[in-house]
């Protein structure tokens, strides 16, 4: 089946949603391929996330590696289903996933988070570090949140003593962005409040798209989401939250036509 794409050539010139409808028409026609990260990543960087959770929905069936799902996929398909409120998409995706690597733990904290279980958030973090981190310093990834967890009552009230504190806690690290931003959306952090609990002004492109989606200013998004598309080598968690937040505040209306390819003969989902 790899021969199929030999000839990428014929992919590129599409944009993205073209791109996911045939290469989605293509996975249909061997579900057994393994593709379903290509058709998701495709719609759901184009912003069709219809057809995005639609596609994922009518796959999953054919989903029996957890790992490898976790690792390649889960992230991303469980932030789509977080942005588009969808708390039973999140429960597939949990389900699918459920393998108890680095990132499907990952996303059961992020679930967590979502929640507001902080018994149940802290208990993942513990889980996480013992499993992973047990040879690694108080620096790790796992060791920073925990010790941020304290500060979750000061960072959600802006008049908490420690809540200046709480924002500037994780500063410029990249390390748990998406976290942050449920969080942020969580606690209906101010802009400025959120700008400082990001890192600053100053950080990475894609907390630079986050940034002028917190300030709603839409020229400045339009060119940070092109900055950030270019100098990115693949489609990911941040791609999709990126498009998804551009889409919000330039045009949320949702105009695309997003049709349902998988053959009928073969059973379509109810979505």
């Amino acid at each position: 089946y790899t021969t199929l794409f030999r000839s990428d050539r014929k992919f590129k010139t599409l944009g993205n949603l073209e791109r996911g409808q045939e290469m989605e028409k293509l996975y249909w026609k061997n579900p057994d391929c393994g593709m379903e990260d290509r058709v998701f990543r495709n719609y759901a960087v184009s912003g069709a996330f219809k057809s995005a959770k639609r596609f994922y929905t009518q796959a999953r069936t054919n989903i029996i590696d957890p790992v490898d799902f976790s690792n390649r996929l889960g992230l991303m398909v469980f932030v789509t289903a977080y942005l588009l409120n969808d708390e039973e998409m999140r429960q597939m995706v949990l389900e699918d996933s459920r393998s108890a690597s680095f990132n499907d733990m990952c996303l059961h904290i992020w679930d967590a988070a979502i929640r507001d279980n902080t018994i149940e958030l802290e208990q993942n973090v513990r889980d996480l570090i013992e499993r992973y981190e047990t040879q690694k310093g108080p620096e790790s990834r796992g060791r920073r949140l925990l010790e941020f967890l304290p500060l979750l009552p000061a960072l959600r009230d802006p008049q908490d003593a420690n809540h200046q504190k709480a924002l500037r806690y994780f500063g410029r690290d990249d390390s748990w962005l998406i976290l942050r931003w449920l969080w942020i959306e969580k606690f209906n952090l101010k802009s400025q409040d959120a700008i400082t609990f990001l890192g600053g002004r100053e950080t990475d492109m894609c907390r630079h798209v986050l940034v002028c989606y917190l300030d709603r200013d839409e020229k400045a998004l339009v060119d940070a989401l092109n900055q950030f598309q270019a100098q990115r080598t693949t489609i990911d968690e941040f791609s999709v939250l990126c498009r998804f937040l551009f889409k919000k505040l330039h045009n949320p209306a949702d105009l695309l036509e997003e049709p349902d390819l998988k053959p009928a003969e073969i059973g379509r989902a109810h979505v």
